[in-house]
């Protein structure tokens, strides 16, 4: 919705209807103002999957988006969240599930499939780990702190279901992608958070060989 109302505001003082090359120009201005490349395929995405939108509904047979290929992103890079960004998002998502959800991958790097597969029986609050059914079999028990387990802890005895998350990735995804988008942030998955978390973790100092045990991979080169 952002992302609209900007090229809205930007065809305003233009003077113009929406085209092509409007479009093309617009994201351009978008880069010329420092944006991220991450940000502007944002806004990329949020134009095409308006007017085509509106297309469908034959609100506007002619789609300006036609054409308009998305913008390029560097190649090899680590996507993370800031701190700045993940505390907006955590701000937005304040007292729902959401807010839980988001943090636990913050906090523990655990991938999107193993928090589905979280039992309550599974969360030690007193140790304040949590056992993790990983990839290949492989189970692992994964820390968290105590902002993790603040809330956790409601949660464990509120929820009346054996899963501690009964929700499914494309809800989560849902939920993210509309935070994100509400408070001016790139959306990145939820998987980015599992980046950010062993950036996290050894610019803190951690160390490598405990980061491959709490992520659950095999080999340091995956780390």
């Amino acid at each position: 919705l952002i992302c609209l109302r900007k090229f809205n505001d930007w065809l305003f003082t233009h003077d113009a209807t929406p085209d092509k090359t409007l479009v093309q120009q617009f994201l351009v201005s978008l880069q010329t103002k420092g944006l991220s490349p991450y940000r502007v395929r944002n806004y990329w995405v949020a134009l095409m999957s308006f007017y085509t939108w509106a297309e469908e509904q034959e609100y506007m047979p002619n789609n300006p988006m036609k054409g308009v290929k998305a913008p390029k992103l560097p190649k090899g890079t680590i996507e993370v969240y800031t701190d700045h960004e993940v505390d907006s998002i955590l701000n937005m998502a304040t007292n729902s599930s959401t807010e839980t959800i988001i943090t636990t991958f913050w906090k523990t790097g655990i991938r999107g499939s193993e928090l589905l597969q979280i039992k309550n029986s599974d969360i030690n609050m007193n140790t304040q780990t949590m056992h993790i059914h990983g990839k290949g079999s492989k189970d692992r028990t994964v820390p968290f702190d105590n902002n993790c387990a603040q809330l956790l802890d409601p949660l464990l005895s509120t929820n009346g279901t054996e899963y501690t998350f009964p929700t499914t990735l494309t809800q989560i995804r849902k939920s993210l992608k509309f935070y994100c988008e509400n408070c001016g942030v790139d959306y990145r998955g939820p998987h980015c958070f599992r980046h950010t978390f062993a950036c996290n973790y050894l610019k803190a100092g951690g160390s490598p060989l405990d980061l491959m045990y709490i992520l659950g991979h095999s080999t340091l080169a995956m780390v």
